[in-house]
């Protein structure tokens, strides 16, 4: 086990956790988007994919500015959390409501775990003085915290009962989406 004695270890540590997480999450997120049936989930899951492969393009830069290999270390809490919820997708019912719901569910744990590791990191590098570093770090935890609000309420729209809100979510329209940009979105 390696010991870190420093604010700027611990950045690189996190950072390499969020980099195995992110790569990690491309095959979980379409495994989710395979197993849902609500279009506007399906649609919601393929664009946080698309985060995804933006998230570690951005890791892969703050490695390099950082001078040092982009390297991942094993996130052993999303592991935990992707074998979970492949067991629990395993024992919902093969379509509907249900399966849509126990979805919408394990992706928000999917991005409250990077909403936990996005903010951490980006707190490290405050620490470190490091303004390219927190910019990027910033971006990415607004993204997770959009991606919170609106699975939420897509979780809420998909176990509506029948008859319920029809309310779809869309890439193009979607309410309350705010950009990457809206700082105004980080937790500290």
């Amino acid at each position: 086990m390696i010991q870190i004695d420093s604010f700027r270890g611990l950045l690189i540590a996190r950072l390499r956790e969020l980099y195995d997480a992110e790569q990690l999450l491309v095959g979980a997120l379409a495994d989710l988007a395979g197993c849902a049936t609500n279009p506007s989930l399906c649609a919601f899951l393929q664009t946080r994919l698309a985060d995804t492969s933006v998230h570690l393009a951005r890791i892969e830069e703050i490695f390099a500015g950082l001078d040092i290999p982009a390297t991942p270390a094993p996130s052993s809490g999303l592991r935990g959390l992707i074998r979970d919820s492949e067991r629990h997708i395993a024992e919902v019912v093969p379509s509907g409501t249900v399966r849509d719901a126990a979805v919408a569910g394990l992706a928000l744990q999917f991005v409250h775990h990077g909403i936990a590791g996005y903010h951490t990191a980006l707190a490290h590098a405050e620490v470190l003085g490091l303004n390219d570093v927190v910019q990027r770090l910033d971006s990415m935890l607004v993204d997770e915290l959009s991606a919170d609000r609106v699975l939420k309420h897509l979780a809420e729209r998909v176990a509506a009962p029948e008859g319920g809100s029809n309310d779809l979510w869309d890439a193009e329209t979607a309410i309350d989406w705010p950009a990457a940009t809206d700082a105004s979105r980080r937790l500290h």
